[in-house]
């Protein structure tokens, strides 16, 4: 039996022993590694037979297991943005797995809104938690527009479920197989609110570093992946 990534997977590569010898119908690939980020299938093929094709999943470019009631925090960057994201211990039951990548199979862009940084960050935690989302746009960055203070920072959001804006609420703008059951869910979006804290998605910083990195704050819900900043 022979493995490759399926057709409408990621980058890879895939590396490894591809090839392994059947017994009883069974073949088992014990070092196979995909080589970036992304959302991926793997196609099985035996000669003579069709090929078979196994269900999309997904490589994180920053994972880590969250405990009970301790706080977790990922981190991930892509040159000219680092995007940290913090979920908070708390008593109720919610250990997890708390996952952030960049361009991973979504992209967003919302009206009105002139983007610092051209990634997509999607990001999950399983078992629920609310999370704190801080991104930092290197200085390089902030110079590229006239208007470069931190105040005039936004975050453009997207969501399975609407979600207020800065402006009204979240419009539907086609959809995504968020949860990755092959089942696509409408994609919500907009830029956050700055009010409402105590009913996120909303901004709750905006600021500049020292060195004139600006950073922009968001407070999100439990189960709601995808921003960008």
């Amino acid at each position: 039996m022979t493995v490759s990534l399926a057709p409408g997977s990621g980058l890879g590569p895939l590396s490894g022993t591809t090839t392994q010898v059947t017994t009883n119908g069974v073949a088992t690939f014990s070092d196979l590694r995909v080589g970036s980020p992304g959302r991926y299938a793997i196609k099985a093929e035996i000669p003579g037979q069709a090929p078979l094709f196994s269900a999309f999943f997904t490589v994180d470019t920053s994972g880590v297991a969250c405990v009970e009631n301790v706080t977790c925090t990922v981190s991930a960057n892509t040159g000219p943005s680092t995007l940290t994201l913090t979920a908070a211990g708390n008593p109720q039951t919610d250990a997890g797995i708390l996952r952030l990548s960049f361009d991973v199979g979504l992209q967003l862009d919302c009206a009105g809104y002139t983007e610092l940084t051209a990634d997509t960050a999607v990001f999950e935690m399983t078992g629920g938690r609310a999370k704190v989302a801080s991104l930092e746009i290197d200085k390089s960055q902030m110079k590229a527009t006239p208007s470069n203070g931190a105040a005039h920072l936004q975050l453009c959001y997207g969501a399975p479920q609407p979600f207020k804006t800065r402006t009204g609420t979240a419009v539907q703008d086609g959809t995504f197989d968020w949860d990755g059951d092959g089942v696509a869910e409408p994609v919500y979006k907009g830029l956050l609110p700055d009010y409402d804290c105590n009913a996120p998605p909303c901004v709750s910083k905006r600021k500049k570093t020292g060195s004139g990195d600006g950073v922009i704050e968001a407070k999100l819900p439990p189960g709601d992946p995808g921003m960008r900043g």
